[in-house]
């Protein structure tokens, strides 16, 4: 197996591989044991600081372009214009694409409205909290184009595990970082596959978001999470007592020629500073490399 922080060649067999392909700001494409979950992965506003996706690279995850062909679940944390843009992905529903697309209930609206339809308005699934207390399992409902729109609405600190495409996933509420934004609604999203994956999204790194959870109980392969998260001594901490993950991809970093107050080569420093226990870093910078995961 390809460790961790190696960058695969072009010419090798990703086939049987677990990888990660970093795409957005926080977007990456994951394809694990051959299901394909892009997470975050069409944003256009990077706020003159973060990545966006490239037109590119967006053009050929509309169109199903390798190796953004046949994703399976579109996964959005929350509507901030740096993780999700409704126009794109109400693109790729009008072209065709088949994936399920879960996210908040203000997210998949704005979906909806893009998409301009009575008919796709009432098809698409609305997950309420009532309902999903009733079952943890909740299927999609189909809309005109094949794709599926599914909406969670939780209070924070609430968790429920859905079964999408044949893909095992828990979508925790949380927090988002930051006073100004703690009214907005961020899905955190556990993937239980071959490997286990936690994306935070924006998630603020407080205990009030972790505790309970027992996600260090679940023995989490790799933790994808925004660059406070190893900044500081406390988020550090937070991620070894709470949540436990193998290894830590860090995302939200800013573009480098954005950079005027050296944050990306702070957070490193700082990140250097950790005990020797602290799991594995790898810093994601380059959009479309693609990394092999254990």
């Amino acid at each position: 197996m390809i460790p961790f922080d190696a960058k695969i060649s072009e010419q090798q067999d990703t086939s049987e591989n677990n990888q990660l392909i970093y795409v957005s700001n926080a977007g990456v494409l994951l394809n694990l044991n051959g299901r394909k979950i892009l997470i975050d992965g069409l944003c256009r506003e990077g706020f003159d600081l973060y990545r966006t996706t490239p037109d590119k690279m967006a053009e050929d995850i509309l169109l199903g372009i390798p190796p953004y062909d046949g994703i399976d679940l579109m996964l959005f944390t929350h509507h901030h214009g740096d993780h999700f843009d409704a126009e794109l992905v109400a693109a790729y529903v009008r072209n065709g694409g088949k994936a399920a697309i879960l996210s908040t209930e203000k997210t998949v609206a704005a979906v909806r409205k893009q998409l301009g339809s009575a008919r796709q308005d009432q098809c698409a699934a609305a997950v309420s909290r009532s309902s999903l207390e009733e079952k943890r399992g909740v299927s999609a409902l189909p809309f005109e184009g094949e794709g599926q729109l599914i909406s969670l609405d939780l209070a924070p600190g609430e968790r429920h595990t859905l079964h999408l495409s044949g893909i095992e996933i828990d979508a925790i509420s949380m927090v988002h970082l930051g006073k100004e934004y703690e009214n907005v609604r961020n899905l955190a999203f556990l993937i239980k596959g071959n490997v286990k994956i936690l994306h935070v999204g924006d998630g603020a790194y407080e205990v009030e978001n972790y505790q309970g959870l027992k996600l260090d109980e679940e023995g989490i392969d790799l933790m994808i999470a925004p660059f406070p998260y190893v900044s500081l001594p406390s988020s550090r901490n937070l991620i070894q007592e709470w949540i436990s993950p193998k290894k830590i991809a860090v995302m939200h970093l800013p573009q480098k020629e954005k950079d005027e107050y050296g944050w990306t080569e702070s957070v490193k420093k700082s990140a250097k500073r950790a005990d020797q226990s602290f799991p594995p870093i790898r810093f994601l910078e380059e959009l479309g490399e693609d990394t092999a995961i254990e």
